[in-house]
């Protein structure tokens, strides 16, 4: 992994997957949902979300995380939050 990222920076070629991520989007959601697709009604949000969280480490519009259940410390509970924006300047 650490390779993979020092190529990736260094390299004055690097590897742009972006069609790929693109593709890979329109098979999870049917469609480019910021790009005037509407989702199905029984669209299972969370399962594409979770995809593109674990194999990418990509946040979507929501983040989501597993933590203790501060409530009830026995258990977990699944924190699902707006993430924030960055703005470049």
């Amino acid at each position: 992994l650490l390779q993979s990222c020092v190529y990736h920076t260094t390299s004055t070629t690097p590897i742009d997957n972006t069609l790929d991520f693109l593709l890979e989007v329109k098979s999870l959601f049917g469609g480019i949902p910021f790009i005037n697709h509407t989702l199905p009604a029984d669209f299972d949000i969370f399962a594409a979300m979770g995809s593109l969280e674990q194999n990418h480490a990509l946040g979507s519009l929501m983040g989501a995380m597993v933590s203790v259940d501060y409530k009830h410390v026995e258990r977990h509970a699944l924190y699902i939050s707006q993430v924030k924006l960055s703005l470049v300047m």
